[in-house]
């Protein structure tokens, strides 16, 4: 590159970045004079690049925007952030058009700083990519709406509803939100008379029309995009008291899971929808907090539910191969556990002593040796057997062996074999 040239070149990295500078303030800045800067400005002029000179006292040397985007000059630095914002940008508005870019300026990197970026660009993880099915908002939509929003100009939109149906409505648009990777709008929607906010990723089409607005006094757009994610209508409403301050509270829990409020005791009130029952308990016991379930009941059973799990499996097992019962009649008892198993008598079992075996079913051998009465003592074993179909389905078959129920805890229905011995259905 001759020396010219490059001083051209440097001009126009100038000239972005500081539009308005003079002929002696440029001259400075490159080390020339004025009649250089003058024809250096020419030579842009005539690449076809929009340089204006404003005379007078504030005047001087700009770039206009034209018909084409002139060339960039971005130093090492300004090219390595426009990089790496362009690497990590998860979900934008074009993957072909990201990667495009993302290319053009790789290519005319200098060598060393190249390899440096694309060194990050093979290695770099994420820990949420985007879905498969995800697609991004089209470019021209989001430049609209932003028009849309700044002008505040009422536009038609094309939506399609979550389940593919398109339907046409008028929308003043409030503002545009990004949140986890999408792209939201806020604003009024004419076809229901209310505030909504809609996935710009679901706008099939969008035109500006000539009707204007004037957004509420004060709207905030992230505050209600946030709030009308909290409060989408999952099936089941949720109302918890957590004992913790307020501060804690909003630190750990987004305002797209729920609101958080003072109560006058100086706990919080957590209110929010869920889908599963199962999933909000095991983040209210997650937070670490006592708290108070004040709806639905429902959450109530879920978190002793949860509780029971937890309790189960902070004990350690122990395995056994067979265990020995005491019995007044062995292969009465032998019978009752060999049909409730699904499992067969030993051939060699005697009114003396039988065997069941248990391995395949997943417990222990089971042995039982007669004892006259009145025995002084009594093994037991606690067997859980949990039912493959309806809970009443499996202790009514079990009590048509000879079990009887002894009493019904939660959801647990405790019962007795024919010999006396503990067990469980669930």
């Amino acid at each position: 590159m001759s020396q010219s040239t490059a001083r051209v070149l440097a001009l126009l990295e100038v000239l972005q970045a500081q539009p308005g500078l003079t002929a002696p303030e440029l001259a400075r800045r490159l080390g020339v004079d004025e009649r250089t800067v003058r024809r250096h400005v020419a030579a842009l002029v005539d690449l076809g690049l929009p340089v204006q000179a404003e005379r007078g006292r504030y005047g001087g040397y700009r770039l206009l925007p034209g018909y084409r985007l002139p060339p960039l000059m971005l130093n090492d630095e300004e090219a390595v952030a426009v990089v790496l914002g362009l690497i990590t940008s998860g979900r934008g508005t074009g993957t072909a058009a990201r990667e495009s870019a993302l290319g053009k300026i790789e290519r005319v990197l200098p060598a060393a700083l190249r390899e440096r970026v694309r060194a990050v660009r093979e290695t770099l993880g994420f820990t949420r990519p985007a879905p498969a099915h995800d697609t991004p908002p089209a470019a021209g939509h989001v430049l609209t709406l932003g028009e849309a929003v700044r002008d505040g100009r009422r536009v038609t939109i094309v939506y399609r509803s979550w389940r593919g149906e398109d339907s046409e409505r008028d929308f003043d648009p409030y503002g545009v939100v990004v949140h986890a990777g999408k792209w939201y709008a806020a604003g009024h929607d004419h076809a229901s008379g209310e505030l909504r906010t809609l996935r710009v990723d679901r706008i099939a089409g969008i035109t500006p029309t000539g009707a204007r607005f004037a957004p509420p006094a004060g709207f905030d757009a992230v505050a209600h995009v946030v709030g009308s994610l909290a409060a989408v209508p999952y099936r089941h409403e949720v109302e918890v008291v957590l004992h913790t301050t307020l501060a804690e509270a909003r630190a750990r829990i987004p305002p797209t899971v729920g609101a958080t409020h003072a109560t006058p005791s100086g706990a919080v009130r957590l209110t929010c929808r869920a889908e599963r029952l199962d999933g909000m308990a095991r983040m209210l016991v997650g937070l670490g907090w006592p708290f108070e379930v004040r709806r639905p009941a429902e959450l109530r059973e879920e978190i002793r539910a949860l509780g029971r799990r937890l309790l189960n499996n902070a004990d350690v097992p122990t395995y056994v191969k067979s265990v020995t019962f005491d019995c007044a009649d062995p292969l009465l008892v032998a019978r009752f556990w060999a049909a409730a198993l699904g499992t067969d008598l030993d051939e060699d079992s005697t009114g003396e002593r039988a065997f069941v075996e248990a391995a395949g079913w997943g417990g222990p051998n089971l042995w039982f040796v007669r004892v006259p009465e009145p025995k002084t003592t009594k093994n037991r074993m606690h067997f859980d057997l949990r039912a493959p179909g309806a809970v009443a389905d499996e202790v009514a078959r079990l009590e048509g062996l000879g079990a009887r129920v002894q009493h019904v805890r939660d959801d647990l229905t405790v019962m007795l074999d024919p010999e006396g011995n503990e067990f469980c259905v669930e």
